[in-house]
């Protein structure tokens, strides 16, 4: 971590992990219910680089993130998988599903008065599937990228004290996209990120 200037702050983080019996969790057929399952063998590793400005009005931050985890012959809930996924991982290592190669995420929030609006956006490389060529968890789906909104004001001096009003906007340019395609290792059916959402709240401190 280095301060580069009052307001400027970058970071950058490695990270290796091997590991043993690995567990992981899947979810088999169309129910939305988890199973645990382990590798006999596991490696995680990845890097992640931040920088983030702190301002008077102005705060933004930019994270820059990679990772490969991979798993390698399943121990346990063998009778979840096919024998033929069961021979082909227990001599090769195989990405876990959830992993992601790259992600970047960003955002930015701006103080005026008694009001503050805020954006942050993630850009993702895509979770794991399973192609054409039959390697489990050999390919990534499409990449995506999603926008988020937000306003609030703050009321300081109210009769029942402080409120605070939010109103935010989850994907904003109602970017429809696949966290999952059904073919992964331990995922029985597709999945989708959430469309277009508005929130709004109110929240009271006495």
């Amino acid at each position: 971590m280095q301060k580069v200037t009052p307001s400027l702050t970058v970071t950058a983080d490695l990270y290796y992990k091997k590991i043993r019996n690995l567990i992981d969790e899947g979810q088999f057929g169309a129910a939305l219910i988890l199973s645990p399952f382990n590798y006999e063998r596991g490696n995680a590793r990845g890097m992640e680089v931040a920088a983030i400005y702190a301002g008077k009005f102005l705060t933004s931050y930019l994270n820059l993130g990679y990772q490969k985890a991979q798993g390698k012959n399943i121990t346990s809930g063998q009778s979840l998988f096919g024998p033929d996924r069961l021979a082909y991982i227990a001599n090769n290592f195989i990405y876990l599903d959830h992993n992601q190669t790259s992600t970047v995420s960003t955002g930015v929030s701006y103080r005026f008065d008694a009001s503050q609006i805020s954006a942050d956006a993630i850009l993702g490389s895509g979770l794991r599937r399973t192609g054409d060529d039959n390697t489990p968890n050999g390919q990534a789906l499409p990449h995506y990228g999603v926008l988020n909104t937000t306003y609030t004001h703050t009321w300081k001096s109210t009769a029942v004290g402080e409120v605070q009003g939010r109103i935010g906007v989850l994907n904003a340019f109602d970017k429809g996209y696949k966290l999952r395609d059904g073919t992964g290792v331990g995922v029985g059916a597709p999945q989708y990120g959430s469309r277009r959402t508005l929130f709004a709240a109110l929240s009271l401190a006495f």
